[in-house]
């Protein structure tokens, strides 16, 4: 991953690179098969540069609609805001047992959950530029 900005050229991609083969830890004391996931990873893999290759630059563009109802500002919390405990990341925090507060989040806790999770991400990959992964409706 390149970091920061040079003027001089990037060097060259290694004409191959090989796999890490790197020893893991199990999870858990026996290995669960679920078909459906071991598809959809093979099925989302690039396996070749030339897959790489097809795929940059192709990020789909969404045109959304515009509102047909009232319109909400949103107010998430700004970076300095946010609680610096990873648990409590702007939300309450879970309860467990299936007991919850009989309290609602608030419009800045909502709002927080919906930037951080439809923000999309900055990378070189995207084109064009500020395109999103993900799926909204």
């Amino acid at each position: 991953m390149a970091l920061g900005y040079v003027a001089a050229p990037l060097p060259p991609f290694p004409a191959e690179i090989p796999p890490l083969r790197l020893e893991t830890v199990p999870l858990s004391q026996r290995e669960v098969d679920y078909p459906l996931m071991r598809e959809m990873h093979a099925a989302s893999s690039l396996d070749s540069g030339e897959e790489v290759h097809a795929w940059r630059g192709q990020t789909p563009v969404t045109d959304f609609p515009p509102p047909t109802g009232p319109v909400i500002q949103l107010q998430p919390l700004s970076d300095a805001e946010m609680p610096r405990d990873p648990h409590r990341a702007g939300y309450p925090a879970p309860r467990f047992h299936r007991k919850f507060a009989r309290s609602p989040i608030t419009l800045p806790q909502l709002s927080t959950m919906l930037d951080r999770a439809t923000r999309g991400v900055p990378g070189d990959f995207l084109d064009p530029p500020g395109t999103q992964l993900n799926d909204l409706y």
